[in-house]
This record gives structure tokens, sequence and C-alpha cells, in this order.
């Protein structure tokens, strides 16, 4: 209108459709991600012992948690995984 940029704000539009879920991925596949990401973030940075690559780990599971569409997340235990995979690597050092 005649008041330009200046004029107030028009209603607000009619809101999209819901989207598609993202694919959902498979629990392992998370975990065995979870684990590969936190030793590249602490290729730079070691952890000082095993609690606190656990504890590493479970901050990066969970920041990927917040993304992740898990296909059967009632049956997955992240947590499990993760101390599987961490456990198999320490013991393999």
């Amino acid at each position: 209108g005649a008041a330009g940029a200046a004029g107030a704000q028009g209603a607000q539009g009619k809101q999209g459709d819901t989207g598609a879920n993202a694919p959902c991925v498979n629990c392992a596949d998370v975990a065995d991600a979870a684990v590969d990401l936190t030793c590249a973030l602490l290729a730079g940075n070691p952890a000082n012992s095993v609690a606190d690559l656990y504890a590493a780990a479970q901050t990066v599971a969970n920041s990927i948690l917040i993304s992740a569409n898990i296909c059967d997340e009632a049956a997955c235990d992240l947590a499990g995984e993760i101390q599987s995979a961490l456990d198999a690597a320490v013991e393999d050092k």
C-alpha cells in the first residue's frame, strides 16, 4: 500500500502440509555412527579415561538422536549398542 515497507504486516498465510518422515535407520547403524564420530572428535583431544570416552560417546549419541529416525525405536538400546562397540574397541587396544 501507500506506506510501503513501513506498513503493518498482513495476516499469516495458510500453513503448508506436514512433510514426510525421514527414512528410518537401524539402531546399530546409529550406534556405529556415534562411535565413529566420537573417535574422530577425540583423535585431536583424546579422552583421559574410559569413563570420559563413554561420556563423549553418549553426548554424540544424544546429539544424533535429536534427528535420527530409528526404525524400531522401542527395541533400540542405543546406549547398549554404543557400550558394546566401545568395549570391543577398548579390548582391541
